[in-house]
């Protein structure tokens, strides 16, 4: 996030349930900060970052390593500025749509249990 943050979110706790952590990583100082937890714990997710917002899509709930209680088809939004979640975009209507190349994009690195 703006080349000097990081961010965790979600995942799986080892014992196969999902979980809504989301911790934030700034780079320069080694320091992280633990967000608000999300609304909706989710593994197996998609994930990206847009200006100050981090946005989660898809996954699974999962209650245990054997148990899903489905397919998460609510989008997730945290603003990492407000540390507060929503789950509804905003349209803004006039909003600049000048494509931005690859230096203003941003990675998500997630992970896994054994790999």
């Amino acid at each position: 996030y703006s080349g000097a943050k990081m961010v965790l979110f979600g995942g799986d706790n080892g014992s196969g349930q999902s979980v809504s952590s989301i911790y934030i990583l700034d780079v320069a100082s080694m320091t992280w900060t633990y967000g608000e937890p999300a609304p909706d714990a989710r593994s197996d997710m998609a994930c990206s970052v847009s200006g100050d917002n981090f946005i989660v899509w898809g996954g699974i709930r999962k209650t245990s390593s054997t148990e899903s209680v489905g397919v998460s088809t609510t989008p997730l939004i945290y603003n990492l500025k407000t540390r507060q979640w929503t789950e509804k975009f905003i349209r803004i209507e006039n909003g600049d749509r000048t494509y931005r190349g690859p230096s203003n994009n941003s990675a998500v690195v997630g992970g896994g249990v054994a790999g």
